[in-house]
């Protein structure tokens, strides 16, 4: 712990310093410039809003895909599936690619793969193949799950550091949302090409990343000092009066990481298990719970059990309007509440409209006249159930993606902790019929109720509270050999 006490007793050293020289108490956070913060995490979120769009796009295209293309429902299931392939594809390519290209190239990189698979969707016409090579190459996407939080953890503070880490999940959202809103006024059998390019499109504000500056850590790392201040002012404004504290720690602190090895012998170490577990328990919980297959394949399931009320295409419109409203409920408290007491909540919550789901479909079996008193409920159970998933573990999934991994070994456990998550997607989107058919639906839904309930029980014992830590600390209570770092001020700055 010496380290973390080195840090408050200069950070406190520093505030009385200024309260002996102004008769006042002054927080240097107030000084700190965020818009800049917000800027580049909307734009490298937009990368996610492009995943979102790939992810939104099956469900809308898949009943039209039965009509219109010559296949079979296992390959009409592969077009589906094989894009979390892609997603792993693109995902396990990152380690090659960054040895040679920053966050920012990598996210780059990824354009025109995006642009490619969009252009094999639309011009694929009834062509099997082509279509399963454009889902593939659009998959590639998915390695902003890994590139988006790690940046945004960089360049943000503490203060407002969740609720940006978030925003990743907002833009997904909106992704699936946009693409939910464009095939309802849109997509019909002849037209589907139509609708791909509409979703073709949204990938190129993508290419805005290239005007962001890399993050200071990264110039560090590089040993370039004065453009690690040079970022370091753009993230955080000229009149921040903690730049000198703020810089010294990040140096400190990336000296420190640079003189550490990388070993197997790491992956026995306590702390460095408890942040991959973590990260990889919320990631079960985010899956375990049919979220997958509500997304992919939401149209189809209100077509055949859908309220009545509606249309099934308007019932998918509330459905993905429920895991934005979620999404901003997440944002606003993430940084006040904390990420613990939003995963319990959200945790619980699943569980409650995942037994209710369940209800409902031994009702409709049981007693097929009363059930279609209650027709309502599927749309509302759902609807409410991703509002609670997006509420806390499936943002805090991504937020945690950003934070608790030792900077040492950061990127490759981000990219094992997110195939996990995508390789599970699978596997949900592929077995979902199986399982339903197999146990029935409600057993099906009470099952996935008691995972959501284990992983309350895993939150409450296992994870650790991150809210408003720094990057150091963080460092410090997720890795298991800290190393003392300077944060005095330096002569040369």
């Amino acid at each position: 712990m010496q380290q973390i006490e080195e840090i408050r007793q200069n950070r406190q050293r520093e505030i009385r310093l200024k309260e002996g020289s102004e008769s006042r108490s002054i927080d240097h956070h107030e000084s700190i410039v965020r818009s800049r913060q917000y800027l580049a995490t909307f734009v490298v979120c937009s990368g996610g809003f492009s995943l979102g769009v790939c992810l939104g796009w099956n469900s809308s295209a898949y009943e039209s895909l039965i009509n219109y293309v010559n296949a079979d429902t296992l390959e009409l299931g592969l077009v589906g599936g094989i894009f979390n392939v892609g997603i792993c594809m693109g995902i396990s390519l990152l380690p090659i690619i960054m040895k040679s290209f920053s966050k920012i190239g990598s996210m780059m990189m990824t354009v025109p793969i995006i642009f490619l698979g969009w252009s094999c969707i639309t011009f694929a016409g009834q062509t099997v193949p082509l279509l399963l090579l454009g889902r593939t190459l659009c998959g590639f996407s998915g390695t902003f799950c890994v590139l988006a939080p790690n940046y945004i953890a960089e360049i943000s503070d503490e203060k407002i550091r969740g609720r940006l880490l978030v925003s990743f999940q907002l833009f997904l959202n909106s992704g699936i949302m946009f693409a939910y809103v464009f095939a309802h006024v849109t997509i019909d059998e002849e037209t589907i090409w139509v609708y791909s390019l509409i979703c073709a499109v949204t990938t190129a504000p993508v290419a805005l990343v290239i005007l962001l500056p890399e993050s200071p850590i990264y110039h560090l790392k590089k040993g370039n000092e004065e453009q690690a201040k040079i970022s370091l002012k753009y993230f955080r404004g000229n009149e921040y009066m903690g730049f000198d504290r703020e810089f010294n720690e990040l140096r400190g602190f990336v000296d420190a990481q640079e003189s550490k090895r990388v070993t197997l012998k790491m992956l026995r170490e306590k702390p460095v298990i408890r942040s991959l577990a973590t990260s990889c328990g919320v990631m079960l919980m985010n899956q375990f719970g049919c979220t997958s297959p509500f997304i992919f394949y939401i149209f189809t399931i209100f077509k055949h059990g859908g309220s009545g009320h509606f249309t099934p295409s308007v019932e998918t419109l509330i459905v993905g309007a429920a895991q934005i409203a979620g999404t901003i409920i997440a944002m606003i408290f993430i940084d006040t509440c904390g990420r613990k007491p939003l995963l319990i909540i959200s945790s619980v919550s699943m569980s409650v409209f995942l037994i209710l789901m369940g209800w409902f479909s031994k009702v409709e079996q049981d007693d097929p006249k009363f059930a279609d008193g209650i027709s309502w409920m599927p749309l509302a159970w759902i609807s409410l159930y991703l509002f609670s998933l997006n509420i806390g573990v499936g943002p805090i999934a991504w937020v945690y993606l950003g934070e608790i991994f030792p900077c040492s070994v950061k990127i490759e456990f981000s990219i094992a902790s997110s195939i996990l998550n995508w390789l599970i997607s699978l596997t949900m989107i592929l077995s979902f019929l199986e399982i339903s058919e197999g146990i029935g639906k409600e057993n099906m839904m009470w099952l996935f109720a008691g995972i959501s309930l284990i992983g309350t029980i895993f939150t409450m014992i296992f994870i650790k509270e991150t809210k408003q830590l720094s990057i150091v600390e963080m460092e410090e209570k997720f890795d298991s050999n800290p190393t003392s770092i300077d944060t005095t001020t330096s002569s040369h700055l």
